[in-house]
């Protein structure tokens, strides 16, 4: 049997010592996380932004310094990673919850701005489209995800991790949901912990 969504899910979930979330916290300056707040400065003013993924809240801190009028909010699974956020960023909403199964609760243009950062990795294919959707039809303005691209299950690893293609994917998703946009994609060079992607979708007259 392959493997899926829910053994990633498994592994991630687990609690880990309070210096893994320290580190997590205090790798602020890795140039992936540049490249994502990079590209919040080029969408058209925005209000409010939701990250999929977002550990202790490294990115959201980011964010929140470059963007202070945002209302800034973020979910993780891992429920140590969610207490060390709200500790540490306690003006910022953060929920304990499973990406793939909270995505379809998303009420339609509910947020301007959707991030993931190296979240999406530890979705199975057969489990991306539907979150692809959820993400696609929340969004009022753009999506930003910064993660590993290309194809398959990474092999080697003691817990899944998968490489997609996001730009094709997208385009059938946002075609699909009857909205128009521009997918932008970039490849970072170096990668970091093998990500290597940036796209960036931004919805157009709606």
């Amino acid at each position: 049997m392959s493997a899926g969504t829910e053994e990633a899910t498994a592994f991630w979930s687990e609690r880990r010592p309070l210096e893994m979330y320290e580190r997590y916290w205090a790798a602020a300056a890795q140039p992936h996380r540049f490249a994502l707040v990079s590209a919040l400065h080029l969408i058209p003013r925005f209000g409010s932004l939701r990250e999929v993924g977002c550990s202790v809240g490294t990115n959201l801190n980011l964010i929140r310094r470059a963007f202070p009028w945002v209302d800034l909010s973020g979910s993780d699974l891992n429920d140590g990673a969610i207490e060390f956020a709200r500790a540490h960023l306690p003006d910022i909403t953060f929920r304990c919850v499973d990406a793939v199964t909270d995505a379809a609760s998303w009420s339609p243009r509910s947020v301007d701005v959707i991030i993931s950062c190296y979240a999406l990795a530890y979705v199975s294919p057969s489990d991306l489209p539907a979150v692809l959707r959820s993400m696609v039809t929340a969004a009022r303005r753009a999506i930003v995800m910064v993660e590993p691209c290309g194809r398959g299950l990474v092999p080697g690893l003691t817990f899944p991790e998968w490489r997609h293609d996001y730009a094709p994917q997208l385009t059938d998703t946002i075609q699909a949901a009857g909205r128009k946009a521009v997918i932008n994609c970039f490849t970072l060079v170096p990668p970091v912990d093998r990500c290597d992607g940036r796209v960036v979708v931004t919805f157009q007259g709606d």
